[in-house]
């Protein structure tokens, strides 16, 4: 099964996900402007915050489903460039 998604926006730190097929919205995702530590926050449909990305210096954590663990260990890489998109 494969999932049409489609991004509204340019921005990638504030914008929908919405199904391609049904015009549905399934998440959003909101990224406050600033310097230093910066939080993405991404929510349903309904406004329940569903996870957080929390960029720190060498220590970005990632909250998923409650449970709050280190980026590396939500999403292992052999490689920085795996991981980049993040980093933007």
């Amino acid at each position: 099964m494969s999932i049409n998604l489609t991004i509204p926006s340019r921005d990638l730190h504030n914008t929908a996900v919405i199904d391609g097929d049904t015009n549905e919205l399934l998440f959003e995702i909101d990224t406050p402007a600033g310097f230093g530590s910066r939080t993405t926050t991404i929510t349903d449909p309904i406004g329940k915050v569903v996870g957080v990305y929390e960029r720190r210096l060498g220590a970005d954590r990632v909250t998923v489903r409650g449970r709050t663990m280190k980026l590396g260990e939500w999403m292992p890489s052999t490689s920085v460039f795996t991981r980049c998109v993040f980093l933007l």
